[in-house]
């Protein structure tokens, strides 16, 4: 009798750690995809914002309206694509 309880009953379901591995490895593409391209997104949002309003604070001190806003919002525009083609090519590395 001991021994009917010792054996493992057949339609025991698969233990949550084997699925949580299946489900990484089978979706570990997509997630990547889906941060590199949200990292990509807050990145130059953060570039361009930070531009714009170091530009509108320098307009403001020195009045000169609307000048600085707008050299500093292409320099945000050119940091932010910097920044994308450094975390695009740090990625294509680690692809190879």
């Amino acid at each position: 009798m001991g021994e009917l309880c010792r054996h493992d009953n057949p339609l025991k379901k698969k233990s949550p750690a084997l699925e949580v591995k299946a489900l990484d490895k089978k979706n570990r593409g997509f997630l990547s995809a889906l941060s590199l391209f949200t990292q990509l997104g807050l990145t130059m949002a953060v570039c361009v914002f930070v531009g714009v309003m170091a530009g509108k604070l320098l307009d403001g001190f020195l009045g000169t309206s609307p000048w600085l806003l707008f050299l500093f919002a292409v320099f945000g525009v050119g940091a932010a694509i910097k920044c994308m083609f450094e975390l695009i090519s740090k990625e294509w590395k680690n692809l190879k």
